[in-house]
């Protein structure tokens, strides 16, 4: 909604740590104008994944907490140039790895899965700078890494491909959450 361009990572500090850093990028014809860089951890944070959800207007970004391990999703606000972002809301995943945002326009919300033992994938609801996380809906009972989701706006299903822990053989699930499969 505001022609903008929402960016996080790690950003690498003197203190060997690696903090949440997120800047807004502003695109006019062939140029790409960068507002403030902002740091919005002050703990380290790894596993990120970044979606827009087109209903409520906002940037979600989800994340691993370094130091407590907990899985973390914030909302973010673009105004002019710079981003904000409202408190950190908890998935309750064990030790999660490799987050996927997608946005579903049949239930017009992000949801995101994230590897790990169970692969689970969980919808997000959004209200202000608020996010609340649905209950897990569990994909793989088996330890996966390396996942990734994609939605079919046709088929209005959400795929998520993810791999072994040997990294040999691939699976994938095509669910739609909130219905039976």
């Amino acid at each position: 909604s505001t022609n903008n361009i929402a960016l996080s990572y790690r950003n690498y500090n003197a203190s060997n740590h690696y903090y949440l850093r997120s800047v807004v990028l502003t695109v006019s014809g062939t140029s790409l104008t960068k507002g403030a860089l902002t740091d919005f951890t002050a703990y380290p944070v790894n596993y990120i994944s970044m979606g827009y959800d087109a209903t409520a207007q906002k940037v979600v970004v989800v994340y691993k907490n370094q130091t407590s391990g907990d899985q973390e999703v914030r909302v973010g606000t673009i105004s002019g140039t710079s981003i904000s972002y409202g408190s950190a809301a908890i998935t309750g995943q064990s030790n999660p790895r490799d987050p996927s945002l997608v946005y579903d326009s049949r239930l017009q919300k992000l949801m995101f899965s994230t590897s790990q033992s169970p692969t689970n994938a969980y919808a997000i609801t959004i209200s202000g700078t608020t996010a609340t996380i649905s209950a897990a809906t569990q994909l793989s009972a088996s330890t996966a890494y390396y996942s990734i989701s994609v939605y079919d706006v046709n088929a209005q299903r959400t795929v998520t491909f993810y791999t072994d822990s040997g990294g040999s053989l691939g699976y994938y699930n095509v669910y739609a959450l909130g219905e039976t499969n």
